[in-house]
């Protein structure tokens, strides 16, 4: 609590708080009529807060401040957080999803989302949404991929949790041409030659 106390023509001798009916002496910084004086409070989540602050000159003349009251912000929460699909391919988007919101004012909810790539860092989000999408873009083969979400109020941040998927290999597709596609070849002595082309690894995996 910091207040600025002003005197016309004498100086300010002592600064009092009373703190939920309660007083105390506050700490003074300067002299004579203008001075600053403060207290410092800890304070509880949830709890209601009143105060009100008196000045003292030296002549003994008493001035009193407009009383005031606040709460103090309960931090918000989250009960989950889940990365979809659960075993993805490279070939998945992935979907980062939260709920369970919870404020004790009513405040409305906001998200900070960080995508991590292999425990670094790579895309962080801010927003009202319950979810956001990774492109399958932005993975590779083999790479674990750490969503965190972290619920905000507009006053504080509440306690992170996080989901992890690791990226699986995906299978590449079937060929599109087979020759020959069909055929019956007699005796044990012939040579035949199959060739197929057409197919796609969306790893980049060379293909036999």
């Amino acid at each position: 609590i910091n207040v600025t106390v002003l005197d016309a023509t004498t100086n300010i001798d002592t600064c009092t708080l009373e703190w939920n009916g309660q007083n105390e002496t506050m700490n003074k910084i300067g002299t004579g009529s203008s001075v600053t004086c403060y207290s410092t409070k800890s304070t509880s989540d949830g709890a209601v807060y009143s105060f009100r602050v008196y000045a003292n000159d030296s002549v003994g003349n008493l001035g009193a401040g407009n009383s005031r009251s606040f709460t103090e912000n309960t931090r918000p929460s989250i009960s989950s957080v889940e990365v979809t699909p659960e075993n993805p391919q490279t070939s998945d988007d992935l979907t980062c999803s939260v709920s369970g919101w919870s404020d004790s004012e009513g405040d409305s909810p906001g998200y900070y989302f960080i995508w991590l790539k292999d425990g670094v860092p790579d895309l962080s989000y801010y927003t009202s949404s319950e979810s956001v999408i990774l492109r399958s873009g932005n993975t590779s083969k083999g790479e674990t991929w750490n969503c965190t979400v972290t619920p905000y109020d507009g006053y504080e941040n509440g306690t992170m949790l996080y989901d992890a998927v690791i990226l699986d290999n995906t299978p590449p597709t079937a060929p599109e041409t087979l020759i020959p596609i069909t055929g019956m070849y007699g005796g044990d002595s012939n040579i035949i030659q199959i060739s197929c082309s057409g197919s796609e690894d969306d790893d980049g995996d060379i293909l036999y």
